[in-house]
């Protein structure tokens, strides 16, 4: 079969949906090279035996397609590299399914509830460059973990309101060329360490009231081209270190 993107649609009454065309687990896969598996509410759909592999995984409300026992022995050369989660409720059991995205590049978390902290599952995804956490109301800490992403080049948080801080752990991100802070009513300070992640190319910080200064390590932020500042209404004054960043190309102030 040369299907490439399925979709589905406010299905809340379909439950299974077989992948093999004998209803056994030893066949193979009906769609082998799925490129994008989209499921919008559609709660209690399960993929049996297995769910088909896809190179970009979409689920709203939907959480349940998520693979229990993984993709089995069926042969497929696809291997996931995107996963965006909205609308759900994530308990353990739900995080333990991710562990058979070891291929992940890009990890996407919106309105997702259940948990205080993120699952250390993610750090199966070894390759993992984007990881956007967006508008997670339990969420409360960051964990130290997260400073062992080795390949993360985006961290994207936003409309976190519980999360007052950034664990130090992130100054070891040697690969992060972006970091964005979005709607984090919670951030008062930005960390000294800052101006350690030597590779930062881009920062964005938009309305995050509480925040009354920036760091001057940021002044060794030596790759730094784009620097936004939005919304920031704590922020009185601008430092003169910004005139030592030699490299920045554009920058946006504003209310």
């Amino acid at each position: 079969m040369k299907l490439r993107v399925l979709i589905l649609v406010s299905m809340e009454n379909l439950v299974e949906w077989w992948t093999t065309e004998s209803s056994t687990e030893n066949e193979e896969f009906l769609i082998p090279n799925l490129h994008l598996l989209e499921v919008l509410d559609c709660p209690r759909l399960k993929f049996l035996p297995y769910p088909p592999r896809s190179m970009i995984w979409a689920l709203s409300n939907s959480e349940t397609v998520l693979p229990e026992r993984g993709f089995g022995k069926l042969s497929s050369s696809v291997r996931p590299s995107k996963v965006i989660l909205k609308h759900c409720s994530f308990t353990e059991d739900k995080w333990d399914r991710l562990q058979y995205f070891p291929s992940l590049e890009i990890f996407h978390l919106d309105s997702v509830s259940g948990f205080r902290t993120l699952s250390e599952v993610i750090l199966c995804f070894t390759s993992l460059t984007g990881l956007h956490l967006w508008s997670l109301k339990d969420l409360e800490t960051l964990p130290t973990w997260l400073g062992h992403l080795g390949s993360l080049q985006v961290f994207d948080i936003r409309d976190c309101c519980n999360v007052t801080s950034l664990p130090e752990s992130m100054k070891n991100l040697a690969a992060l060329k972006k970091l964005k802070l979005k709607k984090c009513n919670g951030l008062e300070m930005l960390p000294e360490w800052l101006g350690q992640l030597s590779s930062l190319e881009e920062i964005l910080i938009d309305d995050c009231p509480k925040l009354t200064s920036l760091p001057e390590s940021m002044k060794d932020l030596i790759a730094l081209t784009d620097l936004t500042l939005l919304g920031c209404n704590g922020l009185e004054m601008l430092p003169e270190w910004l005139g030592q960043l030699t490299c920045l190309e554009e920058l946006i102030i504003g209310l």
